[in-house]
């Protein structure tokens, strides 16, 4: 949401957010040289950083808000209790 590219773990739950090498990167847990090599890559390179952040922020606004989707369960569970 900031236009920064995002670095996740491969481990958990960032892949569904973060699609490598277009909104950001993910490595390997505890892959610190990786990590490293990345940030200097990005910092060397700043319409890379640009690219990616803005693809970031492109994907980021492609969800719900917190707002939307809590309106939307809120609506199924009126819709199931009959209220």
């Amino acid at each position: 949401g900031f236009g920064l590219p995002a670095i996740g773990t491969t481990k958990g739950a960032a892949s569904e957010i973060i699609v490598h090498g277009e909104t950001g990167y993910l490595i390997k847990p505890e892959d610190s040289n990786k990590l490293s090599t990345l940030l200097q890559n990005l910092y060397n390179d700043r319409r890379l950083l640009a690219s990616l952040g803005l693809s970031a922020w492109q994907r980021f606004h492609q969800f719900p808000t917190w707002e939307q989707s809590m309106a939307k369960i809120r609506g199924f569970l009126l819709n199931i209790t009959g209220k």
